[in-house]
């Protein structure tokens, strides 16, 4: 854990940076269901609001690529509802980063 420069408030910069590298990766990299999967294993073990926001452009990459199915299929099998609240059938199209 590291303080940011005020100390007012502290991050943990070592989340970020690995929630930065996921970004790279989903932006740059054709998603195979195999990255998607051990991607949102991460995030869903982690479980914070910061992953509940890297699992939401993960699977706009894949509703993009793929199809809502495959979503679905990745939000039951992962668990997700549980523990971000997703449910089949969500969609994720204003999200503009992608």
């Amino acid at each position: 854990m590291l303080f940011c420069i005020n100390h007012k408030s502290c991050l943990n910069i070592d989340k970020l940076i690995y929630l930065s590298k996921c970004a790279d990766l989903v932006n740059n990299v054709t998603m195979t269901l195999e990255k998607t999967n051990k991607l949102l294993a991460v995030q869903a073990l982690m479980g914070s609001s910061y992953n509940r926001n890297g699992v939401k452009l993960i699977l706009t990459k894949v509703q993009r690529e793929h199809e809502q199915t495959t979503v679905d299929r990745l939000i039951a099998a992962l668990e997700l509802k549980g523990i971000f609240d997703f449910t089949a059938g969500i969609r994720f199209k204003n999200l503009k980063s992608l």
